[in-house]
């Protein structure tokens, strides 16, 4: 039988919020320096952004959240 495990909506907010701040201030100005408008860096700079938040940054804390205290 599995065991369904989530991690607290507040929290996950919380990880998001703080997870955004840094990819949003620094990921723009690197692209900047590689694209000639502001519309592609714009969709180069969310597509990174999305990628990083859906692959990688939420799956890792998801995983590392979840832990047998939190299992129902």
């Amino acid at each position: 039988m599995k065991i369904r495990c989530e991690v607290k909506k507040h929290l996950m907010a919380a990880v998001t919020y703080f997870s955004l701040v840094p990819l949003v201030y620094f990921i723009p100005p690197e692209v900047g320096k590689m694209t000639t408008s502001q519309i592609e860096n714009i969709f180069v700079s969310v597509g990174i952004i999305v990628l990083l938040m859906s692959y990688l940054i939420i799956p890792f804390f998801n995983r590392l959240m979840v832990s047998k205290e939190n299992c129902q």
